[in-house]
């Protein structure tokens, strides 16, 4: 299935996960500057000065992804993945957004100041 907008998106979804999309695209939107959505390889992206996070739900779990997870600092240990850049959080219950609400708040912060001062990390060789 092809999807237009992020709307599309979260509608094809199983309740649960829908719960989990749209608490996290909730805190994206309430961002200052307020992250930019679209629909990028069939998923939602978020854009602040460049691709800067995505929401790609599976069978089992959520993922919250950021482009520049490499470089995010991750007291909690909630970052997967050992791409160059790219990692992710597989959520699996919306609770896991609320018993982790001040650390994804401050991730989601450092990976926009990031991209504020660096730019799109997917332009870069």
């Amino acid at each position: 299935m092809s999807y237009q907008t992020v709307e599309d998106y979260i509608a094809s979804l199983e309740p649960w996960q829908m719960e989990i999309v749209a608490r996290l695209r909730a805190l994206l939107k309430q961002t200052d500057p307020p992250a930019i959505e679209r629909i990028m390889w069939n998923q939602p992206v978020f854009d602040v000065n460049g691709h800067c996070f995505y929401i790609k739900a599976f069978q089992d779990h959520v993922n919250f992804g950021f482009f520049r997870g490499a470089d995010l600092s991750d007291p909690e240990g909630l970052l997967h993945g050992s791409g160059k850049q790219m990692r992710h959080i597989p959520i699996k219950k919306a609770s896991e957004i609320t018993d982790n609400l001040e650390t994804l708040t401050d991730m989601i912060y450092e990976a926009m100041r990031l991209n504020l001062e660096e730019g799109d990390s997917t332009l870069w060789d």
